[in-house]
């Protein structure tokens, strides 16, 4: 059975796990504003299926979603509060992947700022990446960041200081880090050994399902990676690029 002739295209380095988890939060999006949407991995691409939808219009609709997207602190006192997006009038989501886990370390990178804070500024840079095929690879600088796209990453050793520590900017990708910051709510890595494992799949999946595609599809289908959340400065840590196989 052939895939379905895909809406949108994007490169993808799938050793990068924000571009992966921000490819999941892509078709979770997508899946919101167009039920039945479907994506999957190809070549190191990232295709998206909207039925009856091209490219343009995917763009032009995403881009506008941006644009009215809000944001809600459940706690106004607490740095790592869970968060309610309101996806510009259409759905609520609500955001906590970084909370402890009953036997799982916790997954917040940031030490500085405040997950509302943080959502809301990379949700609005990302409408200055333009459309969602370049904005992969579109940088602004910033001084704050989910810090799960690791071409983000610095250390203090090398820097000589922790730019996070001192508030100053340094070149984020936001569209990445917001998509990611969606996606991590539907698909969390799962820990072992230290290490945080993801699975992409080549067949097209539903946002619902793409959690079980390491159990659903066969292991032709799917491909294994790890990563590890690294320290950089005084209270930041960060995810590092992921090597292949599980």
């Amino acid at each position: 059975m052939n895939n379905p002739e895909p809406s949108i295209r994007v490169k993808v380095d799938l050793t990068n796990p924000g571009q992966f988890f921000a490819c999941c939060g892509l078709l979770e999006l997508a899946d919101r504003l167009w039920p039945g949407a479907e994506g999957w991995f190809e070549e190191g691409e990232f295709l998206l299926h909207v039925s009856g939808q091209s490219q343009e219009s995917v763009n032009e609709r995403f881009m506008e979603v941006f644009r009215k997207t809000t944001f809600k602190a459940t706690d106004e006192n607490d740095s790592a509060s869970p968060i309610i997006i309101n996806l510009a009038g259409i759905c609520e989501l609500r955001i906590d992947w970084w909370s402890k886990v009953v036997f799982t370390p916790s997954l917040r990178t940031w030490g500085r700022g405040t997950s509302y804070s943080l959502l809301s500024s990379l949700c609005s840079e990302s409408v200055n990446s333009g459309d969602l095929n370049s904005g992969f690879s579109f940088a602004a600088k910033m001084t704050g960041r989910l810090s799960v796209d690791p071409r983000s990453s610095w250390t203090a050793q090398g820097a000589g200081f922790s730019p996070n520590d001192q508030s100053f900017t340094v070149a984020t990708f936001p569209l990445v880090e917001f998509l990611a910051g969606i996606g991590l709510q539907r698909i969390r890595p799962s820990f072992l050994k230290k290490r945080w494992y993801y699975t992409t799949w080549n067949s097209p999946l539903p946002s619902q399902l793409i959690p079980a595609a390491g159990q659903m599809l066969s292991s032709a289908k799917t491909t294994f990676y790890s990563f590890e959340l690294a320290q950089r400065g005084l209270m930041n840590r960060y995810f590092t690029y992921a090597l292949e196989g599980k």
